[in-house]
C-alpha cells in the first residue's frame, strides 16, 4: 500500500471517527453502555438489559481490535495504544459479566484476552509494530473460542 493510499484511509477515518469518538464519550460518561454490565457484576444477576449492553460491548469490541489492527499497520503509536487500552478496559467488563454469570471458562479467556491487549501495547510502546500486529491476529482468532461456547448468549 503507497503512502497516498494510507493518508487517504486516515483522512476518511478522521471525517467519520471524531465525531463517533465524541458520541461514544458522551454515552460512555452517561453509564449506558456500562452501567448494566457493572451492576450485573455486583448484584450477581444478570437481566435482559444487561444482556443487551453486553451483545453492545462486544460490538464495540469488535470494532475497537479492527481500527487497532488498522492504526498498527499504519504505525499510529498514538490511536493504536487508545485502542489497546480500550480492549483491555473492555475485557475487564466482559469479565466481570462472566464472573456474574458463574462461567469460569469464559472468565479465564478474559483474561487471557487482557493479557493479550497488555502484550499488544508493550509491543506498540517499543516500536514493534509488526510484532504487534501478529500478536493482534492471534487475539482475533483467540476470541473465536469463547464465541464458539457463548455466541449467542
Amino acid at each position: 500500500m503507497g503512502k497516498s493510499e494510507g493518508r487517504g484511509r486516515k483522512e476518511a477515518m478522521q471525517r467519520w471517527f471524531l465525531p463517533l469518538l465524541a458520541s461514544v464519550s458522551i454515552i460512555a460518561g452517561s453509564g449506558a453502555l456500562t452501567g448494566g454490565i457493572v451492576s450485573a457484576y455486583s448484584s450477581g444477576a444478570i437481566t435482559v438489559r444487561e444482556i443487551a449492553d453486553f451483545e453492545k460491548l462486544m460490538k464495540d469490541i469488535e470494532f475497537d481490535m479492527n481500527e487497532m489492527q488498522a492504526t498498527i499497520v499504519f504505525e499510529e503509536t498514538g490511536p493504536a495504544l487508545d485502542y489497546a487500552t480500550r480492549l483491555l478496559e473492555s475485557f475487564g467488563l466482559v469479565e466481570n459479566f462472566f464472573i456474574a454469570r458463574g462461567s469460569a471458562d469464559a472468565v479465564g479467556w478474559s483474561r487471557e484476552y487482557k493479557g493479550l491487549a497488555t502484550g499488544i501495547a508493550a509491543y506498540i510502546r517499543a516500536g514493534q509494530f509488526d510484532e504487534a500486529y501478529r500478536v493482534s491476529l492471534e487475539f482475533s482468532e483467540a476470541c473465536e473460542v469463547c464465541h464458539d461456547v457463548y455466541r449467542p448468549l
